[in-house]
C-alpha cells in the first residue's frame, strides 16, 4: 500500500527552502493563483498541492495544474492551431436548474478566441486532481511549517481515483459534453499522467472528431521544484471516455454469494449464534 508524503506545500517543493518558499508559507500564498490559499478552509487552508512517492508525483489540488500558463497554452494550441489571441475566463456558469433560476455547475475555465475583443470560437477546459484515501494529512503538514521537517506518514494513504472518476468526474462529463457537442465545441480535461494510466484504455478518435480530449500531465523533478510537463494528448469521444471510466463488469453469481456466506459465516460467529 503506498504511503504518499508531501511533495509541494504553498507551491514549492518541500525540499525548498529558499527565501521566497518560506515567505509564500508564512503568507499561506498560491502562487499558482497569485492569492492567499483557500483549501478546506479560509482561516487555516491545507495548503497541500502535491505528494509522492517512489519519485511519482500525485496532484491533489486543481490550483497545481495552473503553473506558468501551461494546460491554457496546451488547450488553446490543441482547439485552436495556436494561443494567439486568446484570453483565460475561469469558472464559467454552465449548467441551470429545470426548476428554478439556480445555476448548478461551471465549467474551470473558457479559453476563448478573439479578434480585437469580438469573440470568434471558444472550447471549455476542465482541471481534474483527485482525493486522498487513508492518513489525514492535516498533522504532517503542521509539523512541517512548524519545523521544516518532512515525516513519513504513520499508516497507509493513497489516491482515491475511483471517487475522483466516477463521482466527480464521469458526472460532469455526462452534463456537459453533450451541450458543448450541440455547440460544436470541444471539452478538454487536465489530469496527471498517474490518474490516467490508472484508468482502463481510452479508445481514441481523430482530433477533428473528437468531442473531449485528455491532456495527460506529468510533475517532473528539476532541482528544488517540479514542472507540469505535458506528457501526451488523447482525443476520444464521450462514450469513449465513459467506457474507460466505467469498465467493470460483475463476478459470476456463484463467487458472489461465497462472498456473502464467508461475511455471513464470520458475523454470525462472532455473535456467537
Amino acid at each position: 500500500m503506498a504511503r504518499l508524503r508531501l511533495a509541494e506545500v504553498f507551491g514549492f517543493r518541500v525540499e525548498n527552502q529558499s527565501v521566497e518558499a518560506r515567505h509564500a508559507r508564512e503568507r499561506q500564498w498560491c502562487p499558482f493563483r497569485q492569492a492567499r490559499c483557500t483549501k478546506y478552509e479560509s482561516e487555516n487552508p491545507l495548503g497541500i498541492c502535491s505528494l509522492v512517492e517512489g519519485g511519482v508525483v500525485v496532484i491533489t489540488c486543481p490550483c497545481r495544474f495552473r503553473e506558468g500558463g501551461v494546460i491554457f497554452r496546451d488547450a488553446a494550441q490543441f482547439a485552436f492551431g495556436s494561443e494567439a489571441q486568446t484570453a483565460i475566463i475561469p469558472e464559467v456558469p454552465f449548467l441551470r436548474s429545470t426548476i428554478g433560476r439556480a445555476k448548478l455547475g461551471k465549467i474551470d475555465f473558457v479559453i476563448a478566441k478573439h479578434a480585437g475583443g469580438r469573440l470568434i470560437d471558444f472550447c471549455a477546459l476542465e482541471v481534474q486532481s483527485v482525493y486522498m484515501s487513508g492518513a489525514a494529512m492535516r498533522r504532517e503538514f503542521t509539523h512541517f511549517l512548524e519545523t521544516g521537517e518532512i515525516l513519513e506518514p504513520a499508516s497507509n494513504r493513497h489516491a482515491d481515483y475511483r471517487s475522483s472518476s466516477h463521482k466527480r468526474l464521469m458526472p460532469q462529463l455526462m452534463l456537459k459534453v453533450p451541450a458543448l457537442r450541440r455547440w460544436g465545441k470541444k471539452l478538454l480535461i487536465a489530469v496527471h499522467h498517474d490518474f490516467y494510466d490508472w484508468l482502463p484504455p481510452c479508445p481514441k478518435a481523430d482530433p477533428s472528431n473528437a468531442e473531449l480530449t485528455w491532456l495527460v500531465y506529468q510533475a517532473k523533478s528539476d532541482g528544488d521544484a517540479y514542472r507540469l510537463t505535458l506528457r501526451e494528448t488523447v482525443p476520444t469521444t464521450l462514450e469513449g471516455a465513459v467506457q474507460s471510466l466505467t469498465a467493470a463488469v460483475p463476478p459470476p453469481r456463484e463467487e458472489f454469494e461465497r462472498q456473502i456466506e464467508v461475511a455471513l459465516s464470520r458475523q454470525l460467529g462472532q455473535s456467537g449464534r
